[in-house]
């Protein structure tokens, strides 16, 4: 169900502006590459992450934080330790925190970044992963509603690429986007 009206409140900003945040949208950058270091087993290990910030039209995204969960999540960490079975890939989980801020006037929403790597490649969220998500941090596919004037919403996201997937970057948008 659409409130076309809740969307509409947002079309002042100029088509040039969200085409031009368009041309930005590939502005965080992740880099997440394996630089032929061994891994321990059971380990994720940290990504350095930059320190990033981009506006797209009213809203202002912030890295939180960006990590490699290797290519097993396991359910004794889910939500739902007690039943949750082991989620497993043939590639690897990339863990991604983000925090959203209205900037502008009128309420908005944002929608899930994927990821782009540096062959082209598009990854949205993997939504099976979801239950790894804190709730309070777990955002969905269509985002949650940002006020202007309010704080920042921090949203996790995990994504399943392939393990030969470098150069990662989050592909930005709003429900406008």
């Amino acid at each position: 169900m659409e409130n076309k009206g809740t969307l509409k409140s947002v079309g002042k900003i100029p088509k040039w502006l969200l085409i031009l945040g368009g041309i930005f949208i590939l502005i965080l950058i992740i880099t997440i590459a394996g630089g032929g270091k061994e891994k321990k087993e059971g380990v994720a290990p940290a990504i350095e992450k930059p320190i990033t910030e981009a506006v797209l039209g009213n809203i202002k995204f912030r890295l939180v934080e960006a990590k490699d969960l290797g290519n097993v999540l396991k359910g004794i960490e889910s939500r739902y330790p007690k039943w949750k079975k082991d989620l497993t890939t043939e590639g690897k989980f990339i863990w991604v925190e983000v925090s959203q801020e209205n900037v502008g006037k009128v309420s908005t929403y944002t929608r899930a970044p994927d990821i782009v790597d540096n062959q082209n490649r598009q990854f949205p969220p993997f939504v099976e992963a979801s239950d790894w998500i804190p709730e309070e941090r777990n955002c969905g596919i269509i985002g949650k509603e940002l006020k202007p004037g309010f704080s920042s919403v921090n949203c996790i996201f995990i994504y399943e690429v392939p393990k030969d997937a470098t150069g990662l970057k989050l592909k930005l948008g709003t429900i406008e986007t």
